[in-house]
């Protein structure tokens, strides 16, 4: 799944028809709101972790990706779902 801001370079052309090529749902985050902070701090620890991380191989950082996403708690995913607004929790619950 790829959740992106509206930045207006997430929009070019080709942008959705190549991440559902690879069999992902591209989802755009709601215009900014203080609603999201949540999804903002997430991301922020989320990032923080791949930094710290210092992958150099895809394989470092395919395992530094599986290893933050074991760290999301399901109660933390139950908050995360209705902040993200999505409709199809299958995916992101069972992370």
């Amino acid at each position: 799944m790829g959740i992106l801001d509206n930045l207006s370079a997430h929009k070019v052309p080709g942008t959705r028809e190549l991440i559902e090529t690879c069999g992902a749902q591209l989802l755009y985050l709601p215009p900014y709101s203080s609603d999201l902070n949540l999804i903002e701090k997430a991301l922020s620890k989320f990032k923080k972790f791949l930094r710290d991380a210092k992958a150099q191989t895809q394989e470092a950082l395919d395992q530094a990706v599986t290893d933050v996403l074991k760290t999301i708690t399901p109660r933390k995913r139950r908050r995360l779902v209705p902040a993200l607004r999505i409709r199809d929790t299958a995916t992101v619950v069972s992370l």
